[in-house]
C-alpha cells in the first residue's frame, strides 16, 4: 500500500500507523494484495479535555 500525503509518498506495511491532519491532502493506493484499513477520526482539537490521565499508561 502506498499513502501519499501532500505529494509525499510512503510505502506502508502491515501494522503501520499513520496520523494525517485534517488539512493534509491524501491518496491511498492498494497494491496487488488488496487493502484493508481502519480509520479513526475525531474533530481536530476536540479532545483537549483528555490527557494521559484518562487512559492507562504502560511502562513497556
Amino acid at each position: 500500500m502506498v499513502l501519499t500525503i501532500d505529494n509525499n509518498s510512503f510505502e506502508l506495511k502491515e501494522g503501520s500507523v499513520i496520523r494525517v491532519t485534517p488539512d493534509g491532502v491524501r491518496a491511498i493506493k492498494a497494491l496487488d494484495k488488496g487493502l484493508v484499513f481502519l480509520c479513526i477520526q475525531a474533530k481536530e482539537k476536540s479532545l483537549l479535555q483528555y490527557t494521559l490521565n484518562d487512559g492507562k499508561v504502560l511502562s513497556k
